[in-house]
C-alpha cells in the first residue's frame, strides 16, 4: 500500500470519533435554531462519512488480499516478537503441523521446540536478535507437531519491522525427505573420512545450530553414545549448565568474525549420565562468500588432568611440603591483602620467572616488572580485584634471558571466622606449551577444513577438463526438475556430442584426443553464463544446463554461441572441432531427469544426422 493509504488506515478510529462529534454538535445547533451553522456541520459530516466508508472498504480489501496471498503459501509463516510470542501464523500451520492458527497466536514460540531444546531456545533466540550485521538466518531444526510427533524442517529467519515493531519473520518447510537423502549420500562418502575417523582425539562437525553432523570413533567410544544417538543431539544438550554460557559467547564471537578459533575446558554428559572433562578447540568453516557453514570441534580427554588439579587444590592448604615438588610446573604463593607482604612462595617462581624468591619477598610486586608491556595494564587492573573475589587471568612475561612465556594466574581469598579477608593464595602455571599446542591444533583444523573443501571440489569436477562431472550435473538437473514441478521455473539442457572424435584418437592418438576435449571445454566456459552449469557428461559428450531459460531463449543462445566450430592445433595441423547440439526444455510431460536427458539426446542425434 502507498503512504497515503497507510496513513488513512491509522487514522480511521480518530475519524470515527470526529464524525460522532460533528453529528452531536449539528443536532444541538439545530435545536437552538442555528440552522445555517448546523447545515454546514451536517455537510462536513456527510463528506467525512464518505471518507470513512472508503477507508473501511480499503481496510477490508487489504485484509482480503493479504489472506488470499497467504492462503496459497505452502510454507508455515510465523511472525514472532522479541519476547518470543507468536503474533501471526498462516493456514499452512494446520496442514504441516496440525495446529490451528488460534492455538498458536499468543503462545511462546518454544511450544514447537523439542523438550530438550526448550530451555536453551530463548538464549539462541536472543543471540539472533542481538546479532550485528546479520538480518537473516537459515538452519535445519526439529519441530514438534500438535500431536507430539517431531519433523525435521528447514527454517529461515529474517528481521522485519511492522508498524514500528521489530519482529522476526519465520518460514518453516519440512525437509524429512531431504534429510533421508543426505544421509544416504553421507554413507557413500565415508571412505573420504578415514583419517577423520582414526584420529587420536575426538573430532566433530557441528551445524550452526549446534547439532552434531559427523563424529569420529574416538568421540563415540569416549562418550558412550552410538553414532545414531549423537547425530540426534546438539552440544547444548550434553554441555554442563555452568559451561554453556561461556561456550555460547565464544560461538557468537566466532560467527561475528571476532575470533578465528577458541579453546576451553568444559564438561560433557556421557551416556552413563556422568559429566566428564574435555578440552575443546573450535574453528568455523566458511564458504567461498565467507558465509558460515559449520564448526569443526577437536575434543581431548582431560578427565585425569582435572582430577589431579582437584586433588592438588584440596591438599595444597594442608601439605606445603608437597608444593615444592611441583616447582617445575607452577609457582604457588601466599600473601597478605593488596600484596603488601609475601608470606610464602615456592621455588616455582625461580623456575618460571628465572628470578630469586628473595626479590619477591622484598617486593611482592616485583613479578610485574617482567610482565609483557601489552599485558601490564590488564594485570594491574586485576590486582585491584584480588581482594574482592577469586581470579583467573592469562598474561605473558619476558624473563631476563629473553624467554617469552605464557602464564595462567589464578587464586582466591582466604577469610577468617568474621568474614575478613586474611590472605590471598595463588597459583601461576607456565602454559606456554599448551598455548603452542592450541595454536598448532588451530592450524591443523584450518588445514583440515581446506582439505575437506578441496575434497568436495575434487569429487564434483572432471579431472581432465575441469568442468563439473556427471554426478554433479545430474544432481543439479534433479534440483531444476523439482523447481519446475513446484514453481514452473523453466530450464533447458544443451546436449553436445563431438563429431568424428574417434577419428582423432585413431589418427593422432589419445593425448591429442585429450587436447581436443580440453580445448572444447575451455571454449564452453567462455560462452557459458554465470548462472549456467557446464559439465562433461562422459567421453566426448558435454552438457550445459541453462537455468531460467525457455526453449526460444535457449535456441537464441545456441545461435549466438554454438554455430561456429572450435579451433585447436594438433601438431602442425589446425583442427576444427565440429559438434552436434540437441536442446530439451522442461515440460509437464517430463517426470525424471532420465526422460529429460533422453529427449535432448534424441534432438542431438537428429542434428547429427541432418549434417548441419
Amino acid at each position: 500500500m502507498g503512504q497515503l493509504t497507510q496513513t488513512l488506515l491509522r487514522l480511521r478510529w480518530p475519524l470515527w470519533l470526529l464524525w460522532l462529534g460533528l453529528s452531536v454538535c449539528s443536532v444541538f445547533l439545530y435545536w437552538f435554531e442555528l440552522k445555517a451553522t448546523a447545515l454546514t456541520l451536517i455537510s462536513s459530516g456527510y463528506l467525512l462519512t464518505l471518507l470513512l466508508f472508503a477507508v473501511r472498504r480499503l481496510t477490508a480489501s487489504h485484509l482480503m488480499i493479504e489472506e488470499q496471498i497467504l492462503a496459497h503459501v505452502d510454507d508455515v509463516i510465523l511472525l514472532v516478537d522479541h519476547k518470543g510470542i507468536i503474533q501471526y501464523t498462516n493456514q499452512a500451520v494446520t496442514s504441516m503441523l496440525g495446529y490451528k492458527p488460534e492455538q498458536l497466536i499468543g503462545q511462546a514460540v518454544e511450544i514447537m521446540a523439542p523438550e530438550g531444546m526448550r530451555r536453551h531456545h530463548p538464549a539462541l533466540r536472543q543471540l539472533f536478535h542481538s546479532s550485528r550485521g546479520r538480518v537473516s538466518m537459515r538452519n535445519t531444526v526439529s519441530v514438534v507437531c500438535q500431536d507430539g510427533s517431531v519433523i525435521q524442517a528447514d527454517i529461515r529467519l529474517r528481521s522485519v519491522e511492522l508498524n514500528g515493531q521489530p519482529l522476526v519473520l519465520c518460514a518453516i518447510r519440512s525437509v524429512d525427505g531431504y534429510i533421508a537423502e543426505n544421509k544416504r549420500l553421507s554413507q557413500e562418502r565415508n571412505t573420504y573420512f578415514e583419517s577423520f575417523d582414526r584420529a587420536a582425539v575426538g573430532i566433530a562437525h557441528v551445524t550452526l545450530g549446534g547439532r552434531f553432523m559427523r563424529v569420529n570413533q574416538y568421540l563415540v567410544d569416549f562418550l558412550g553414545y552410538s553414532r545414531e544417538q549423537i547425530e540426534t543431539l546438539n552440544f547444548q544438550e550434553i554441555t554442563h549448565p555452568d559451561d554453556l554460557d561461556t561456550d555460547l559467547k565464544y560461538v557468537s564471537a566466532l560467527l561475528a568474525g571476532n575470533l578465528k578459533f577458541y579453546s576451553m575446558d568444559k564438561r560433557y554428559l556421557n551416556a552413563q549420565h556422568n559429566y566428564v572433562w574435555m578440552h575443546l578447540t573450535v574453528t568455523l568453516v566458511r564458504d567461498d562468500q565467507q558465509n558460515p557453514k559449520y564448526f569443526i570441534s577437536v575434543i581431548d580427554d582431560i578427565s585425569a588432568q582435572k582430577a589431579t588439579e582437584s586433588m592438588l587444590a584440596f591438599t595444597e592448604k594442608k601439605f606445603l611440603s608437597a608444593v615444592e615438588g611441583l616447582s617445575n610446573r607452577a609457582m604457588m604463593w601466599m600473601a597478605t591483602p593488596s600484596l603488601k607482604q609475601m608470606v610464602y612462595v615456592n621455588c616455582g617462581y625461580e623456575t618460571i620467572w628465572e628470578d630469586t624468591r628473595q626479590n619477591l619477598y622484598k617486593n611482592p610486586m616485583a613479578f610485574l616488572e617482567m610482565v609483557h608491556e601489552e599485558d601490564k595494564a590488564r594485570v594491574y587492573e586485576e590486582l585491584f580485584r584480588m581482594q574482592h573475589a577469586s581470579w583467573k587471568i592469562q598474561y605473558r612475561i619476558v624473563t631476563a634471558s629473553g624467554h617469552l612465556k605464557h602464564i595462567q594466574d589464578e587464586g582466591q581469598g582466604i577469610y577468617d571466622n568474621e568474614g575478613r579477608l586474611e590472605f590471598l593464595i595463588g597459583t601461576a602455571f607456565d602454559i606456554t606449551a599448551q598455548i603452542k599446542k592450541e595454536q598448532e591444533t588451530a592450524r591443523l583444523l584450518t588445514e583440515l577444513a581446506l582439505a575437506n573443501q578441496r575434497l568436495e571440489n575434487t569429487a564434483s569436477r572432471d579431472g581432465l577438463t575441469g568442468l563439473m562431472n556427471r554426478h554433479y550435473i545430474e544432481e543439479e538437473l534433479r534440483k531444476d526438475l523439482l523447481l519446475y514441478k513446484r514453481y514452473g521455473t523453466p530450464s533447458t539442457i544443451v546436449f553436445i556430442d563431438l563429431n568424428k572424435f574417434k577419428q582423432v584418437n585413431d589418427k593422432f592418438g589419445h593425448q591429442a584426443g585429450d587436447k581436443v576435449l580440453v580445448a572444447f571445454a575451455a571454449a564452453m566456459t567462455k560462452f557459458t553464463r554465470n548462472t549456467d552449469v557446464a559439465a562433461r557428461y562422459g567421453g566426448d559428450e558435454f552438457l550445459i544446463l541453462l537455468r531460467n531459460t525457455s526453449a526460444d531463449q535457449a535456441q537464441e543462445f545456441i545461435d549466438r554461441n554454438c554455430m561456429e566450430p572450435v579451433v585447436t592445433s594438433l601438431g602442425q595441423n589446425i583442427y576444427n572441432i565440429e559438434y552436434s547440439v540437441g536442446l530439451s526444455t522442461l515440460t509437464d510431460g517430463i517426470n525424471s531427469i532420465e526422460e529429460w536427458l533422453e529427449y535432448s539426446d534424441e534432438k542431438m542425434y537428429e542434428h547429427k544426422k541432418s549434417g548441419r
